[in-house]
């Protein structure tokens, strides 16, 4: 963070740098005081706690990988290279959490209502589950689960935020311009906005009813090498009395193929013009594919993808916007308030 907060009292710490703990400078801190403050916005113990609940595991694991560390009793205040877990711990906790409060000091700016306090989200959070109970015994429909747990309804609360959020500073220049819009799309053709080749297959399908798993396999398994032979799925099947049919895939049916023919469509997607597919295990049988036809599908159309290019390149905007607010941030912390704070009562 570029900006300094200097408060008596307090120490003032640059997150683009790295955050610093401890010092000479505080002073006695009272009950109410909060750990830290983010453009304006307190960080109670309660919700520092909990953003060091959700960066534990990333931390331990970290110190375990990078020096082979052992988690156990004293983990969180073994020195490494001049640093603690416990410090790395409260360090990237801070981080998270000035994501959060940016967003919430812009959210108020805006004239969005929500919660800024760790205290406002518990009363929302319980509100919100007691509204749920009572729709469920009134025998209405909710979306969701019956009753959100703490970590969840937060995730939720911060979701909802930013799409707000979002959209807001779409309307005051965050929105991407057309030149950017065509600019992502020529540079990301191949990568995102290519049809599916329009393939045609032969498909040989063993079911299990007509054998066993083992005997279906082997089965399709003989039929695959006999095709492979003649070089002709037909010929196999003719030899064996077995059944074939065609299929053809393309970009007017890709959505539905997807979802409903997932193993045949990937198998086909591999295939060259006469190329005869490995065994392909099925939800009901087994099956070996030949690949008839194949027509490059081209592209989607620039206006066809307009919409999806403009959300894409308004969450990439609004995340650049978020990094360089956070970096921005005026924040200051207490320092003996922060060094009460624990990573041993987590589980």
């Amino acid at each position: 963070m570029k900006k300094l907060a200097i408060a008596a009292g307090m120490v003032c710490l640059l997150a683009g740098i790295g955050w610093v703990f401890g010092g000479s400078c505080a002073v006695p801190v009272y009950p109410e005081a909060p750990v830290a403050i983010i453009n304006g916005l307190d960080v109670s113990a309660s919700e520092f706690e909990a953003a060091m609940a959700q960066e534990r595991t990333t931390v331990i694991q970290f110190f375990q990988s990078r020096y082979g560390a052992e988690y156990g009793e004293g983990f969180w205040q073994a020195e490494f290279d001049g640093t603690t877990p416990l410090d790395a711990l409260k360090d990237k906790a801070l981080n998270r959490i000035a994501r959060v409060k940016v967003q919430q000091a812009e959210s108020l700016r805006q004239g969005i209502d929500t919660p800024v306090s760790y205290e406002q989200f518990l009363t929302q959070w319980e509100k919100e589950n007691e509204r749920r109970k009572k729709a469920v015994l009134a025998g209405e429909v909710i979306y969701g689960p019956v009753a959100y747990g703490e970590e969840d309804y937060y995730r939720h609360m911060l979701s909802n935020l930013a799409i707000a959020l979002k959209e807001k500073l779409a309307l005051g220049g965050l929105s991407p311009k057309p030149s950017e819009i065509e600019a992502y799309y020529e540079a990301n053709q191949d990568a995102m906005f290519k049809k599916p080749d329009a393939i045609t297959i032969l498909k040989l399908f063993i079911p299990y009813s007509e054998s066993s798993q083992e005997e279906a396999r082997a089965a399709a398994e003989s039929a695959r090498a006999a095709a492979e032979r003649a070089g002709s799925l037909e010929a196999a099947a003719d030899e064996r009395k077995l059944a074939l049919t065609e299929q053809r895939f393309g970009a007017d049916s890709e959505r539905n193929d997807r979802k409903t023919f997932a193993e045949i469509l990937q198998a086909a997607e591999g295939l060259a013009v006469g190329g005869i597919s490995e065994v392909v295990a099925l939800p009901d049988g087994y099956a070996v594919l030949e690949c008839l036809e194949r027509e490059e599908g081209g592209y989607y159309p620039l206006d066809e993808v307009t919409e999806e290019i403009l959300y894409r390149l308004l969450d990439l905007k609004y995340e650049q916007w978020l990094v360089e607010a956070a970096r921005e941030a005026a924040v200051t912390v207490h320092a003996e308030a922060l060094a009460k704070l624990s990573a041993d009562k987590m589980s």
